[in-house]
């Protein structure tokens, strides 16, 4: 019988409440495309494909190893763009310094604990619709908030499920 596999990620969460705000924005927009579910909007900092179940332990450590408290950001998502392939996204002009650190920090520690790296450069961005085309806004993108967790995420049929939350900034030194 094979081992369970799980399809996993970390990201950095979009709180609800920006969540709403950006998928009312994309909705006067009329985007074409598969839209990404508004509970699903995250930035990806490390997608790790499938993996055995019991890797997950080994997972959950990764980020107890890497300076949390010091790797807080300010996310501010005022970048509209599509990929050739169709993926409609928001990303920030300038990626926050902390923003890159922390991506850098987590692919180190990945790959360190033996797990294959993604080569590609990495490029923080929210994706908005898959199977999309050069958008063209009513209004501009303009979507900031503050990045203090670090989410390991299943991929679960659709729905990105959260297994384990580490705080991030201030919260992550106990203030």
């Amino acid at each position: 019988m094979q081992p369970e596999k799980l399809r996993l990620f970390f990201a950095l969460p979009c709180a609800p409440a920006m969540a709403e705000r950006i998928d009312r924005w994309r909705a006067r927009q009329h985007f074409v495309g598969h839209l990404t579910p508004r509970a699903n909007l995250h930035l990806t900092l490390a997608f790790l494909g499938h993996l055995p179940a019991e890797q997950l332990t080994m997972l959950e450590r990764i980020p107890t190893g890497l300076a949390l408290a010091e790797l807080a950001c300010e996310l501010h998502l005022d970048n509209l763009a599509c990929w050739r392939g169709g993926l409609l996204h928001l990303a920030p002009s300038r990626a926050p310094a902390n923003l890159l650190r922390l991506a850098r920090e987590l692919e180190l520690a990945l790959v360190a604990a033996g797990l294959p790296s993604d080569r590609r450069p990495f490029r923080p961005h929210l994706t908005l619709a898959r199977g999309s085309r050069p958008p063209i806004a009513s209004e501009p993108a303009d979507f900031a908030w503050q990045a203090d967790e670090l989410v390991l995420y299943q991929s679960l049929q659709g729905r990105y499920l959260p297994l384990r939350c580490w705080p991030l900034g201030d919260k992550a030194a106990g203030g």
